[in-house]
């Protein structure tokens, strides 16, 4: 009689199966008998009720834009020309004579990076959208 019951429960239950998930679990323990169990989710349908979806899209062909953004130019290091230095004294006797304080030649000037705006132009590729 048991096996009978489990395989009506089984059939009963397998019907429903193609609209959703069944599970089934037996057991079986001395004492207590005969354990069933089972569970069902249903799985998500569109209906329609005869009505169709129709999407609207709209082709926006591939152009150039303008874009703006903050770029960073590194710092540098330079040489610049820098002239001879003089400048007037007295000597021991108290004649004005011209000292040379600093002679010509290059140094080297390290300049600080800074942020700049650019524009570019950039291509964006055709698509469509929704409407």
């Amino acid at each position: 009689m048991k096996p009978i019951l489990l395989l009506s429960l089984v059939g009963a239950l397998a019907a429903p199966a193609a609209a959703g998930d069944v599970s089934i679990g037996f057991g079986y323990s001395e004492g207590h008998g005969v354990s069933i169990g089972f569970g069902y989710r249903e799985k998500h349908r569109h209906h329609d009720h005869g009505r169709r979806h129709v999407e609207h899209r709209k082709w926006v062909p591939g152009h150039y834009e303008t874009v703006h953004r903050q770029v960073y130019v590194p710092g540098w290091c330079e040489q610049v020309w820098q002239p001879a230095e003089y400048r007037w004294t007295r000597d021991h006797c108290g004649r004005r004579v011209r000292v040379l304080v600093r002679p010509a030649g290059y140094v080297t000037v390290e300049r600080p990076g800074y942020y700049k705006t650019v524009c570019e132009q950039v291509w964006v590729p055709g698509r469509y959208v929704r409407c």
